[in-house]
């Protein structure tokens, strides 16, 4: 193939970049919706926090709706649930005719429902990738169970004591700084796979969210 046959199929092949830009490229549209799935970390309440372990897990699922105000800004709202978050707890008692006191072992279970209004900011004119940064408030409800299954131990004269700690349930609304971070990336002109993940920041403790999912734009400017 000589030169001049290369020069104009590279010649063609620029001129249908802006027919692939005007099929990606989202212009027309004013909002969008998502759906998303991930993992759930949640900083356990101070009284639970073990030296070893301060941290539940769970599975979410979020909604969120977003409105552009300008082709890089837009407002969004979200609504979120998680699984159960699980962890191990442990607490001293005081068992007679037993020196020194004895732990009792048990299991905090947290469940989380949050609803968030964050401002985004999407970054560059390109048509395929939309990175984007997130900032805004989370209010999370938040019910925590400590549960205490009976335990026994026996004493030096082989005398069984069986202590039962009463379970304890609490129920909190708490507001919390949301930022994060993640991207869209179009596979049609209105159809799009997002990846963010999401750090809530407050009392009594720290969230984290690492998601993936799908959405689609809608509606025009």
């Amino acid at each position: 193939m000589g030169s001049r046959s290369f020069g104009c199929l590279i010649t063609a092949w620029l001129l249908t970049l802006p027919a692939v830009s005007a099929a990606q490229q989202p212009s027309g549209t004013s909002w969008d919706f998502s759906g998303t799935t991930g993992l759930f970390t949640a900083q356990v309440r101070e009284q639970y926090r073990q030296p070893y372990d301060q941290w539940s897990h769970a599975a979410q699922a979020a909604i969120a709706v977003g409105r552009y105000l300008t082709p890089h800004f837009k407002v969004e709202a979200e609504l979120a649930a998680n699984t159960v978050g699980r962890q191990s707890i442990f607490r001293t008692i005081v068992v007679p005719g037993i020196v020194p006191p004895v732990y009792v072992s048990g299991e905090a279970l947290t469940r989380t429902q949050s609803a968030a209004a964050t401002a985004v900011w999407q970054f560059f004119d390109n048509d395929w990738v939309h990175p984007f940064v997130t900032a805004g408030v989370t209010i999370d409800r938040e019910r925590v169970n400590a549960e205490y299954p009976p335990q026994r131990w026996f004493t030096a004269t082989g005398t069984a004591v069986a202590p039962q700690l009463p379970n304890e349930a609490s129920s909190s609304v708490v507001a919390r700084a949301r930022l994060g971070a993640g991207a869209k990336f179009y596979l049609r002109e209105r159809v799009f796979i997002r990846t963010d993940a999401q750090v809530a920041l407050g009392t009594p403790g720290h969230h984290l969210a690492l998601r993936i999912g799908a959405g689609f734009d809608f509606g025009r400017r």
